[in-house]
């Protein structure tokens, strides 16, 4: 498989919270791991983007820094926020309101409502 045709980190986090969104709360709780796992590839690929000149002003950065938010979000506790990731999308006023508005759905336990991405 080329380098080409592996799916960016977005179409990844995008796909595996529209699983998750399907999923049942037990099959949600399994799956943990694996949503913090791809939470950290994102967060650490927005932030090699944001120290390279060439990328330093890309659009994916935030798309990847939401995208590790969401799937933090899920990945912890019920009772905790993955605070070191909600502080990377802080100056997003846009990121911000979407995320609450998914952590809002996630916490109140909605399903089938925060697989897509509003923006």
């Amino acid at each position: 498989m080329s380098d080409d045709s592996r799916p960016t980190l977005e179409a990844r986090a995008e796909r595996l919270l529209a699983e998750l969104e399907a999923a049942s709360p037990t099959e949600r709780d399994s799956r943990r791991a694996e949503a913090r796992q791809l939470a950290e590839e994102a967060k650490s690929e927005g932030i090699g983007l944001c120290y390279s000149r060439a990328t330093e002003f890309s659009p994916r950065i935030g798309a990847l820094f939401l995208a590790a938010a969401k799937l933090a979000l899920i990945a912890h506790d019920d009772d905790t926020r993955p605070a070191h990731y909600e502080r990377d999308i802080a100056r997003d006023k846009e990121a911000v309101a979407e995320y609450e508005r998914f952590a809002a759905l996630v916490s109140a336990g909605a399903t089938g409502a925060f697989g897509k991405p509003g923006r």
